[in-house]
């Protein structure tokens, strides 16, 4: 998931999250992403923010796909 190198508190995770499901669109098959790491932590209050966005999730074409249209849009770099 993206790494920006700029700290994403838990409202700027959501969005982005957003943005990745809408990129999908409604129709598709669903997708299950699982955070962990900081960006668990910071999604629960735990801490304040992160500078990426750690899944364990296995992740299908047409999900990086998403995730690279919505960093591209962003300005977030993937690593």
């Amino acid at each position: 998931m993206p790494d920006t190198s700029i700290p994403m508190d838990a409202d700027a995770m959501r969005s982005t999250l957003t943005d990745v499901a809408q990129e999908l669109g409604p129709n598709g098959p669903q997708h299950t992403v699982v955070i962990v790491g900081g960006a668990h932590l910071a999604l629960t209050g735990i801490r304040e923010s992160t500078v990426d966005i750690d899944s364990i999730t296995l992740l299908d074409d047409e999900l990086k796909s998403a995730i690279k249209s919505v960093a591209l849009n962003r300005g977030i770099q993937l690593n």
